[in-house]
């Protein structure tokens, strides 16, 4: 997870599991969102409060590496690797805990959001330069 600026734990429940026996497709997606949640709290602090959150989601890619079971326990890495003017990508890895073992990664595309105007907007400067801090190096603004 060294290349991953943000990560949480996460925690393969029960209710997870699907008729197969392994955790079912669609926790993945949530397993990404705790990690973009994790990410606004290390952009906001751990007030953070979620109706400030200034993005919303447009595209999601998984994939699936290995199935994961009920009672494992999991990290789930985050960290943003391209800055637009009005989007950026964030990628993810999803580890079991014990070894580290590869279970999954994926990629997204978030979109700045206007609630009010219901309209994507610019990227704002703060959130762009809170970004970079976070991920320690400069990324490049495209598109």
């Amino acid at each position: 997870m060294e290349d991953f600026s943000v990560t949480v734990p996460g925690e393969v429940t029960f209710r997870d599991v699907d008729a197969m026996g392994h955790a079912n497709n669609a926790v993945y997606l949530t397993w990404f969102e705790c990690g973009r949640i994790g990410y606004w709290k290390a952009i906001e602090g751990e007030a953070a409060n979620y109706a400030d959150v200034p993005f919303v989601l447009a595209r999601t890619e998984i994939d699936f590496v290995l199935p994961t079971y009920a009672g494992e326990r999991l990290v789930v890495g985050t960290r943003v690797t391209r800055l637009g003017n009005r989007s950026f990508d964030m990628a993810y890895r999803i580890e079991r805990r014990q070894d580290g073992a590869l279970i999954a990664s994926g990629t997204s595309v978030q979109v700045m959001y206007d609630y009010s105007a219901r309209a994507s907007m610019p990227m704002p400067e703060e959130f762009r330069a809170t970004v970079i801090r976070i991920e320690g190096h400069g990324l490049l603004a495209r598109p």
